[in-house]
């Protein structure tokens, strides 16, 4: 028996790749056409302690129910990409997943350069990578709102995107994937690097008050980051250059 998630406000949206095939098929009068449909996905802090109700047993040991959530997380990015790989002229960006910030009431400005915000959180390497003994060694994020969303996976979980796009994509390009006339089927996936820009925008969270009557500091304001993702994609799209295997990189 599958598992049924206990909170309603994660409902599961029935046959959702279909409904990107019916979206992405060729219309009567489309033809040639050439630009992609763009699909963009992101994933976020609701594979977590916190949201994954009755999925593991509250009894286990933390490093199990840590591990289990990490192994469901990647063998879900393992099922996605190639779930949407048969869909035609068609190209899906992962946008990776935005940091939070511990005490960012207290931030007021955006980090200049990026490396200033690692005075912050001194373990985080550039990449994403930390260990979760230097995360929890911070006092400020022993705290449970910091704790049970998992924010020391955030990293980790873009760099389960980024590899896995980089081998779909080389897979993508060998010959068991060509058609005729040079011609590579199969959607084209990029992943969206904007792991080191969220980084700098401490600054930029809504704030608003939790259940436990602390900040928000993992949900930004708008427009923000938002529209500096936005302006990027666009970028992005009108030159259509400068990708280097699918990787983009905002720094």
């Amino acid at each position: 028996m599958g598992y049924v998630h206990g909170w309603p406000k994660l409902t599961n949206v029935e046959d959702w790749v279909g409904f990107l095939d019916e979206m992405t098929m060729p219309r009567e009068g489309e033809e040639g056409v050439n630009e992609d449909s763009l699909v963009i996905v992101s994933s976020g802090a609701h594979w977590s302690r916190a949201a994954l109700h009755d999925y593991i047993p509250k009894t286990l040991p933390m490093k199990i129910i840590r591990a289990r959530i990490e192994h469901a997380y990647a063998e879900m990015v393992h099922t996605i990409i190639p779930a949407l790989a048969p869909l035609r002229q068609t190209t899906v960006f992962f946008r990776s997943i935005a940091p939070g910030h511990s005490r960012c009431t207290q931030l007021t400005k955006p980090f200049l350069p990026a490396r200033g915000a690692r005075g912050l959180h001194s373990s985080w390497q550039f990449d994403g990578r930390v260990t979760l003994e230097d995360w929890f060694s911070q006092k400020e994020n022993q705290e449970p709102d910091v704790a049970e969303w998992d924010w020391d996976s955030f990293g980790i979980r873009n760099l389960v995107w980024r590899d896995e796009i980089a081998r779909y994509e080389e897979d993508r390009a060998g010959e068991l994937w060509r058609e005729g006339e040079g011609e590579t089927r199969g959607a084209k996936w990029i992943y969206l690097d904007f792991w080191n820009m969220d980084l700098q925008r401490g600054d930029a969270h809504t704030l608003t008050v939790s259940q436990r009557g602390r900040s928000d500091c993992l949900h930004y304001a708008m427009p923000y980051v938002h529209n500096q993702w936005t302006d990027i994609l666009w970028h992005y799209l009108a030159l259509n250059s400068g990708l280097e295997h699918g990787h983009v990189v905002a720094s």
